[in-house]
This record gives structure tokens, sequence and C-alpha cells, in this order.
């Protein structure tokens, strides 16, 4: 997996971890859950949203976090939206049920 992202998103979200969809799997069978739904999403669209916003917003956002803050969403968002695009990253959603 690329560091570059693990590196960014614990700035952005202290004590996260990214997860393989294996060891989703494993995770769930342990917990004697069922999978009944997984599904892939783009996350690209969101993540192009939020930048542009920021990007928009720049002054008003400087203002109320600083610049140091706003660059470093500015870098998230852009890497993020590679990580997704190039297939680093994907964003999966699962329905389980104990049986």
């Amino acid at each position: 997996m690329d560091k570059s992202i693990c590196t960014v998103a614990l700035n952005i979200f202290p004590g996260s971890e990214l997860t393989s969809f294996k060891k989703h799997l494993d995770i769930f069978e342990q917990a004697n859950l069922k999978v009944i739904h997984h599904s892939i999403h783009d996350y690209r669209p969101t993540l192009e949203a939020w930048f542009n916003r920021l990007v928009a917003n720049q002054t008003a956002a400087i203002e109320l976090v600083g610049v140091q803050n706003y660059n470093k969403y500015q870098c998230y968002l852009a890497e993020a939206w590679r990580l997704f695009n190039d297939r680093d990253l994907m964003l999966m959603r699962f329905v389980l049920k104990k049986p």
C-alpha cells in the first residue's frame, strides 16, 4: 500500500487503520457474522467535490483553521483522489447478519 496516504490519513484521522478486504472477511467470520451484501463505491466524485469546495472557499477556510490545516486537507483530498483513481484504495460497503 502507498505509504503517502497512510501518513496523510493518520494526520487527518488519528487512530484509523486501513484494512484489506480479506482482513474484513476474517474479522466478520471470527465474529460469527455473515456477509449478505457487499459493494464497491466510487469515492472519487465525493473527494473531488470536497476538494473543489475547499479551493473555492480558500480565504474563509484559512481564516477559520489557518493555512497549515488548509494545506493539510487540500493535500489529503488530492492524494486520496489519486489513490482511488489508481485503485490503490477502494470504498466497500458491507451488509452483515448475525445467524
